[in-house]
């Protein structure tokens, strides 16, 4: 889930006192073109995913760690 999505910016949400922001998402969910500074890491548990990055397909799949840079437009196709 985007908690905070200015057109395509999204600010993250920090745990208190850190710079860290970690989502354990259970919920298969499309996300749309957005970008950050923090670095992304991805790895799904389950089904796979295909992330759009820079316009550049990648197909994700369980266990499948995928970074994504700061600063990239990438979107999440869910299963």
């Amino acid at each position: 889930m985007i908690y905070n999505l200015n057109g395509t910016y999204e600010s993250p949400l920090y745990k208190k006192n850190t710079h860290i922001c970690l989502y354990h998402n259970n919920i298969a969910e499309d996300y749309p073109p957005h970008w950050h500074m923090p670095l992304e890491i991805l790895m799904p548990i389950e089904h796979s995913y295909t992330i759009i990055a820079n316009d550049q397909r990648y197909d994700v799949n369980p266990y499948d760690i995928l970074f994504i840079g700061s600063g990239v437009i990438h979107s999440t196709i869910a299963p």
